[in-house]
C-alpha cells in the first residue's frame, strides 16, 4: 500500500462524514472473474442550515470517495 493511499484512507476516516453505513455485503461473481459490493447507507442531515442541495451533492461525492477507496 503507498504512503498517499494510507494518507487518504486516513483523512477520510477523520473527516466527519456526511453518511453512516449500516451494510457491506460483498458478492463474488465467478463467471465474470469479479467481486461486487453493496454498501446500504442512510444520509446524514446537514449540521447547520445550509444548502440541502449542496449538502447532498458533498454527500454524494464523499460517499462515491468512500466506495471507490477500496
Amino acid at each position: 500500500m503507498s504512503n498517499l493511499h494510507t494518507l487518504h484512507s486516513f483523512i477520510l476516516e477523520r473527516m466527519a462524514r456526511r453518511f453512516e453505513r449500516d451494510e457491506t455485503v460483498r458478492r463474488v461473481y465467478r463467471r465474470y472473474n469479479a467481486v461486487g459490493t453493496q454498501l446500504t447507507v442512510r444520509l446524514l442531515p446537514p449540521t447547520d442550515n445550509s444548502d440541502p442541495v449542496g449538502h447532498f451533492l458533498a454527500t454524494v461525492n464523499e460517499l462515491f470517495q468512500y466506495a471507490l477507496q477500496d
